[in-house]
């Protein structure tokens, strides 16, 4: 048996991206997978979210004695992934699509991957267990009538630093809104982080809701960087990013969030994901 070890670093959004890279490399090259994203950003086990229907193991379940690429984790396979390894050694295995001829292959989600517009494969294979988050969006689903708004994403914190950029992003937001027919009887909600972003929201969006549930937050730095309730944190963000799934339409302050691009290439399969 081989396997591959995903380690993970950055927010949601890049962590999915990678991850449906590395399962369709699994799938493809007969591995098991072993997700570890213990890391200081998420700082909780995969599974206690998510399950995916594919070979998977824990780091106990590996034998001794393997080959292990690239060979900086040799000896330690389970550590959780830090800044430091990142700048101590190259541990970019690449782009994964050939086979590697190697008995453990350790990926850290931080270097270039395969992006899948059609994510039919992926969907199939990813459920959301916790029924925190599925309870929550299915009261979202019913109180808002999700499935005939428009979700907006207010990206703010960790990619809006000042309050004039935020400005400007709003500004801009509200010009594509606009173009895109808000005026014909487009109805809205709204996701945020960014107590800045919501202020902005409430004044000049006043009629359309901010249905996020959670104490904002200001600054530079991601809730999920600040934050000490790693768990009340991740539940937070994954009924906000479902929450926009639901959604006809899917737009974002940020235009290169990945959080927001990949609820637009997961949302066909929302309600499968789900589980309903």
């Amino acid at each position: 048996m081989k396997y591959l070890v995903v380690k993970a670093l950055l927010g949601f959004g890049d962590r999915l991206e990678s991850l449906k890279m590395c399962v369709d490399y699994a799938i493809t090259h007969n591995l098991t997978l072993v997700i570890d994203w213990r890391d200081k950003t998420w700082g909780e086990g995969f599974e206690k979210y998510f399950s995916l229907s594919v070979p998977m193991a824990s780091f106990e379940d590996i034998p001794g004695n393997l080959t292990i690429f690239p060979g900086y984790w040799t000896g330690k396979l389970d550590k959780i992934l830090t800044l430091d390894d990142i700048r101590s050694d190259n541990l970019d295995v690449g782009q994964l699509a050939n086979p590697l001829p190697f008995d453990v292959i350790v990926t850290t989600c931080m270097g270039r991957r395969t992006l899948y517009n059609d994510s039919k494969f992926f969907a199939t294979r990813f459920r959301i267990t916790d029924q925190r988050v599925v309870n929550k969006v299915k009261e979202r689903i019913l109180k808002y009538d999700l499935f005939n708004k428009w979700g907006i994403h207010l990206r703010g914190t960790d990619r809006a630093s000042t309050l004039d950029y935020k400005q400007k992003r709003m500004s801009e937001l509200a010009v594509l809104l606009v173009g895109q027919g808000l005026f014909n009887g487009v109805k809205l909600v709204a996701v945020s982080d960014d107590a800045d972003y919501i202020k902005m929201w409430k004044e000049r969006f006043s009629e359309f809701p901010i249905i996020t549930e959670l104490d904002s937050n200001t600054g530079r730095q991601g809730r999920h960087l600040v934050d000490s309730s790693k768990d009340q944190t991740i539940v937070d963000l994954l009924v906000d990013f479902f929450t926009l799934m639901c959604c006809k339409r899917i737009y974002s302050s940020s235009p290169d969030s990945r959080y927001a691009k990949e609820a637009q290439r997961l949302s066909p399969y929302v309600l499968t994901i789900l589980g309903m």
